[in-house]
């Protein structure tokens, strides 16, 4: 028998299932390697999970672009959720590229695929499982829940969190990174590349396309 839902639990339920859409959506274009719609998605993904806990507090989110800054909503709840703050400020520069016209001279982002799923998969474990629903007693079982009973592909490929397989496997496979900078000119420097080394780290937030240096960098841009 389905359980009445109070108006709040229904507003939680749904917000979670719209944050568990983007993430499993996120998942499924990182395993393809479309990098760059894979980070949009996981931030609106986080975003959302991260609005569902302000909802669950009573809690007003803030509006306008403070509203889509993981990074910012994140240190606004106060909460330590073992979420890695420099890829939550990866994400909030990331989400930028959606109107590639509005950056500035300067702009520049390094991705990973590999990195930035599994991070992902980790951020989302860390947040999902303090959400407990209860009515009258009674938990109450969400779409993604479902999913995981039926180990569903989406969630369980390439997934060393809520699936098996082991974090070094998934890291001992190639990968494809992008990085991109915007030059004083107005002109755009990209590359998009195989990586076959361990890129396995808790840095991400780095600085990509230095003129006149070889790689990417390694140096925080916080």
């Amino acid at each position: 028998m389905a359980v009445a839902l109070s108006s709040k639990n229904k507003m939680i339920i749904q917000w979670l299932r719209w944050a568990d859409n983007d993430y499993v959506a996120a998942r499924s274009l990182f395993n393809t390697h479309f990098l760059l719609q894979a980070v949009v998605l996981s931030t609106t993904a986080l975003e959302k999970y991260l609005k569902t806990i302000y909802l669950m507090q009573s809690k007003n989110w803030p509006r306008g672009a403070q509203g889509h800054d993981v990074s910012q909503l994140y240190n606004i709840l106060n909460l330590d959720l073992g979420l890695n703050t420099d890829y939550l400020k990866l994400l909030s520069k990331a989400y930028s590229l959606r109107y590639p016209d509005d950056l500035i001279p300067g702009f520049n982002l390094s991705l990973n695929d590999t990195k930035m799923l599994v991070e992902l998969d980790s951020s989302v474990f860390e947040v999902r499982k303090g959400f407990k629903i209860t009515e009258n007693g009674k938990n109450v079982e969400t779409e993604f829940d479902g999913l995981l009973k039926s180990e569903s592909k989406e969630i369980m490929e390439n997934n060393c969190f809520f699936g098996t397989v082991r974090r070094a496997d998934i890291f001992s496979r190639p990968s494809f990174s992008y990085a991109i900078r915007l030059m004083g000119n107005g002109g755009f420097l990209e590359i998009a590349y195989q990586t076959e080394d361990d890129v396995d780290s808790s840095l991400f937030n780095v600085e990509a396309l230095v003129p006149g240096k070889q790689g990417s960098g390694a140096t925080s841009t916080a």
